[in-house]
């Protein structure tokens, strides 16, 4: 099973996004972007299994969630 990442602008957004989604039964944990991927220094996000990438969007998006970008498994933006 693949692992998406949904980059986020602060960890604070990241611990709510997470919460969110598991109010819709979505599994999803709290990273720390490795420096390679990060743009802007210190960056945080949620990663999830990548067919829920439909369902994730469409969350986040309901409970006023910016994302950055989305990224696929090494840091791939999709």
């Amino acid at each position: 099973m693949d692992e998406c990442t949904a980059a986020l602008a602060s960890l604070t957004f990241a611990i709510k996004a997470q919460h969110a989604l598991a109010d819709a039964g979505i599994s999803a944990k709290v990273t720390k972007l490795p420096p390679d991927v990060a743009k802007r220094g210190c960056e945080y996000g949620i990663s999830y299994p990548c067919e829920k990438q439909s369902e994730v969007k469409a969350n986040l998006r309901a409970n006023g969630i910016g994302v950055r970008r989305f990224l696929k498994g090494g840091g791939e933006i999709i």
